[in-house]
């Protein structure tokens, strides 16, 4: 399947990367959950040390893994539609611009208030505003640091600045270069420059997989050879990971993993997103689309949640049914705020756009 017979489909009829999103959303938040609620296994008291323990500790660390795959998905969805839309004539830059900034802003600016409120009432340490304004459109990590009470924000960056990127070089396809353009391609090479280059060419082949034309049996075998890879990918990233309890095994730079793990996600995308697979995941397309309909916001606010969680329930030394039962209630507390926080804003972003999308009408008719 293309881009362009996606970008037709409503995209929670897509149940695989529905799943997918909201996989990947559950596993940052175990991870980051499980390393605030409790010591590191090294720290455990050494009768607990075992297969069991160590499997539990191990399932809780693939957070980074999870933000891997929000990149890919991100490239094939969005960078995906933006090809689409150039292939057949249709790209518009408001409509992109509207599109973007409505998916992005809206659940990210409260998020940002919301970890604001936190650093200033619950820790006595409020963030400088100029820190605060750039984490909410997206400077963090190139002019200054990500909010101390929500540290995730350095993805959003990544986020923001691809969909300016995209945006950008299709307007020039389209348009050609003139002097906006131009000295907004240059401002992206200095951001990319900066940041880490290597997850933007994981979202370029996010977009890439997007437009491949292949027949049935060779996505089946592409999709078991991304498997592969892709669990190679984090095998090798969990075995380079330092920790304070456990020593890196392998000395092999970390994008060698998170290019497996990328490149397997890459290779996956077009086997997931065909009818058959689409089909026999039916029965769990409410489940699919829950967890995704609110991953984004549920990834935007689970760390200040948390941040303030530990104020009060402390991190367990031992594994017990107590020790498990208060990661529990962590988890439910953070999935509650995250929809509580779903509900006001990022559920609106459809009514948000089509206002905006109004609006446009109204000025070219005054034109």
């Amino acid at each position: 399947m293309g881009t362009g017979e996606i970008a037709t489909r409503p995209q929670s009829s897509v149940i695989a990367l529905d799943l997918m999103r909201g996989l990947a959303a559950l596993a940052v938040l175990f991870s980051h959950l499980r390393g605030d609620a409790f010591v590191e296994y090294g720290s455990l008291p050494a009768s607990q040390h075992g297969i069991a323990a160590a499997s539990v500790f191990a399932a809780t660390r693939i957070g980074g893994e999870g933000v891997l795959v929000f990149f890919v998905l991100s490239g094939f969805l969005v960078g995906g539609q933006v090809l689409a839309r150039l292939h057949d004539g249709r790209f518009q830059l408001y409509d992109y611009a509207t599109d973007r900034a409505t998916r992005i802003f809206i659940p990210l600016i409260p998020a940002c208030l919301f970890a604001a409120v936190a650093s200033i009432v619950v820790f006595g340490h409020p963030p400088p505003i100029g820190q605060l304004l750039a984490n909410m459109i997206g400077l963090n990590e190139i002019v200054t640091e990500s909010l101390n009470t929500n540290p995730i924000l350095w993805s959003l960056t990544y986020e923001i600045w691809f969909y300016v990127l995209a945006g950008v070089l299709a307007y020039i396809a389209v348009k050609r270069t003139n002097a906006i353009s131009g000295i907004l391609l240059i401002i992206c090479a200095v951001v990319f420059a900066v940041l880490q280059t290597r997850y933007l060419v994981f979202w370029i082949l996010g977009a890439c997989a997007s437009r491949a034309r292949i027949d049935d049996r060779s996505k089946a075998r592409l999709a078991l050879l991304g498997a592969f890879l892709g669990l190679l990918g984090c095998g090798l990233n969990q075995l380079t990971m330092d920790s304070r309890s456990l020593p890196a095994i392998l000395h092999i730079p970390a994008i060698v993993g998170e290019s497996l793990i990328s490149v397997g996600v890459v290779m996956a995308l077009p086997y997931l997103t065909g009818e058959h697979v689409n089909a026999s995941l039916e029965r769990i397309k409410p489940i699919a689309a829950a967890l995704a309909a609110f991953s984004y916001t549920l990834y935007l606010t689970h760390r200040p949640t948390d941040a303030i969680l530990g104020l009060y329930l402390g991190k367990s030394e031992i594994l017990s049914i107590q020790s498990f039962a208060y990661y529990g209630c962590r988890v439910l507390i953070c999935l509650f705020v995250a929809a509580v926080f779903y509900f006001a804003f990022e559920r609106h972003t459809v009514t948000v756009r089509q206002i905006l999308r109004k609006h446009k009408a109204s000025l070219l008719r005054v034109t």
